[in-house]
């Protein structure tokens, strides 16, 4: 597998070089196709272009795609799998944040769970007290009979 350059200029030189050659076209004619159309473009300015030595103006990549009939995105690289590999970063990153949510959702539930038995336990507890209040007064709900 070729090791994509790691600066936009040097992919842009890259993908340039590839078109141009798959076009069968020479440095010499591409020169002399981006001098006709204002550029002063030399035998030198397509080497460094290619190279990723020098940079690239928009006006001169907006050129170099009508030379080739490509696009920006033929001359940066883009293709449909560098594409589908962003598309999957993005999913992935969207599926982390959900996933930070849902753990946020199960703590948030588990603490209103704990504080739900907490209160439930308080509420027998005091039911207790309530029911041992009542037997030492005596009463369990039914009127006693005096002697």
């Amino acid at each position: 597998m070729k090791e994509i350059p790691e600066t936009p200029e040097r992919l842009f030189g890259a993908r340039f070089a590839e078109l141009r050659r798959q076009n069968k076209w020479t440095q010499q004619q591409v020169t002399d196709a981006m001098v006709e159309r204002g550029f002063s473009w030399s035998a030198t300015t397509a080497t460094k272009t290619e190279a990723g030595s020098r940079p690239i103006r928009v006006d001169e990549a907006v050129a170099l795609c009508e030379l080739f009939d490509a696009t920006l995105g033929d001359l940066v690289g883009e293709t449909a799998e560098r594409r589908a590999r962003f598309a999957l970063a993005r999913a992935a990153a969207r599926e982390k944040a959900a996933q930070v949510e849902v753990d946020r959702w199960t703590m948030e539930r588990d603490q209103a769970r704990e504080q739900r038995d907490t209160l439930a336990a308080r509420y027998n507890k005091l039911q207790g007290f309530t029911s041992t209040a009542e037997d030492l007064e005596g009463g369990d709900g039914v009127d006693q009979q005096a002697p």
